[in-house]
């Protein structure tokens, strides 16, 4: 499924990430930017994400 993001996502991810997105889009309907960010809330609760503890450790108040 192409959409006007895709270009937006291909610059942030690797080839081979984006082409896995991309046929991963095109089985489900799903657009990629939506795809990359379901995977990345994923990511964020796999490894328990908390927004105080990510603030801290980035140094921020």
């Amino acid at each position: 499924m192409e959409d006007k993001s895709n270009h937006v996502v291909k610059a942030y991810v690797n080839d081979e990430l984006y082409k896995l997105i991309t046929e991963e889009s095109e089985k489900t309907k799903i657009s990629v930017s939506s795809l990359l960010t379901i995977a990345i809330v994923k990511l964020l609760e796999d490894y328990e994400y908390r927004p105080a503890n990510f603030t801290q450790k980035r140094g921020a108040i």
